[in-house]
């Protein structure tokens, strides 16, 4: 959404230089492209937050801070927070971006979010998988 504006005022390429080597294999998006991506896809409010938020981008991001920042967003705008309170209870807030993107890799569906025992599970999964 605003790539377009930094490109402009020529802060790209002053950004792309300073971002870590390690940083550069893995795509980064901006806060607001994830927001604005996530309000675009969803006119209304899903039951499937957290894989409209991977769809918007949200494994994507910077750090798991700036994914807090963005649920914080989309809530703000009448939505239910993309993370669901058992993701929220039972992860650390430093796993949330790995988890997104393990999610996002795995290819977990939308059926195994069915309640919490199913999302419980999930996590240990990813927590014996990421080691």
């Amino acid at each position: 959404m605003w790539g377009w504006l930094k490109r402009l005022l020529g802060g790209a390429e002053a950004a792309a230089a300073a971002v870590p080597a390690g940083a550069a294999a893995r795509p980064q998006r901006e806060l607001m492209d994830v927001v604005d991506a996530f309000l675009t896809q969803n006119p209304q409010s899903t039951p499937y937050s957290v894989h409209a938020l991977i769809a918007a981008g949200g494994a994507e991001l910077a750090d798991s801070q700036t994914v807090l920042q963005a649920c914080e967003r989309i809530a703000a705008h009448g939505y239910q927070d993309p993370l669901n309170p058992t993701l929220r209870e039972e992860l650390k807030k430093h796993e949330i971006l790995p988890y997104l993107q393990w999610q996002a890799a795995s290819g977990i569906g939308r059926e195994e979010y069915c309640n919490e025992n199913t999302i419980r599970k999930l996590i240990r999964r990813f927590r014996d998988e990421a080691g």
